[in-house]
């Protein structure tokens, strides 16, 4: 498994890293529980690294280039639309927003919708 030495060694970048994951996968049929005993990491990490993969693809291409961490990435999933997202992505971008502040703003609001909800019904 070449593959697995490269994702150890190389210096890939976050969704590189998950593609890398997801060809395993995909692949080999690879649960994520032997991908992270190959790898020498946490189930957990593969896990939020393939959950990279699920962002819009301006967003993968801003953690691609280094614009945006894969932390900034994750509390960008916290939001449920792709609006929401691209909104929060924006937001990251221009005000330069900690992992902590995206987090807490995506925190924030999803808590606001849901208070929401709750009024209607």
């Amino acid at each position: 498994m070449a593959l697995i030495e490269n994702i150890q060694r190389e210096n890939l970048n976050p969704i590189e890293e998950a593609e890398a994951y997801n060809y395993l996968n995909n692949r080999f049929k690879l649960t994520q529980r032997k991908i992270a005993k190959s790898v020498g990491k946490k189930r957990v990490t593969i896990s939020n690294s393939l959950r990279l993969l699920t962002l819009p693809r301006e967003i993968k291409e801003s953690i691609r280039n280094g614009r945006l961490s894969a932390g900034h990435g994750r509390a960008i999933l916290m939001m449920k639309t792709h609006n929401s997202m691209i909104g929060l992505w924006k937001k990251i971008i221009k005000g330069k927003m900690s992992v902590r502040a995206a987090e807490d703003w995506a925190k924030e609001k999803t808590l606001k919708k849901l208070e929401l909800k709750k009024k209607v019904i």
